[in-house]
């Protein structure tokens, strides 16, 4: 069923002003769906497939510092925590974290403290550690 959603949303339309798009849908594009298919392919264990949703999110995105920035980087970070990527979890979930903050993104914050247990099994890792302690309060 994720191969059927990503084949029916790669041709997702970037929403525009004064489309007549709905406001709860103006942030879901490829950028969004590719994000979730990566944290999907992280909760059934395939690393490789999940990397490579977190890689294609990564490269749609633009340097505009807007809110679905913010939640894509947090949907990279959590699909890069349950396989253990752990440079990636801190790439995204510090930018991600930085952008919730300044634009006020609830949904980035909740997502951002989803990753807080998936660092657990990390706790030796320094750089899992940084990450606790950046998001601790988020």
């Amino acid at each position: 069923e994720l191969e059927i959603a990503l084949k029916l949303g790669s041709d997702l339309p970037q929403p525009m002003p004064d489309d007549d798009t709905l406001p709860w849908t103006r942030s879901f594009d490829t950028k969004l769906l590719a994000a979730m298919a990566a944290n999907v392919h992280g909760r059934l264990g395939d690393a490789r497939s999940a990397m490579d949703a977190a890689e294609w999110a990564m490269r749609s995105l633009g340097h505009e510092q807007v809110k679905t920035r913010a939640i894509v980087l947090a949907e990279v970070a959590c699909a890069a925590a349950r396989v253990g990527q752990l440079d990636l979890v801190a790439q995204s979930a510090f930018e991600a974290a930085d952008l919730a903050d300044a634009l006020e993104v609830t949904l980035a914050r909740r997502k951002l403290r989803r990753l807080l247990p998936m660092l657990t099994p990390y706790r030796a890792s320094v750089v899992a550690r940084r990450v606790v302690e950046r998001l601790d309060g988020q």
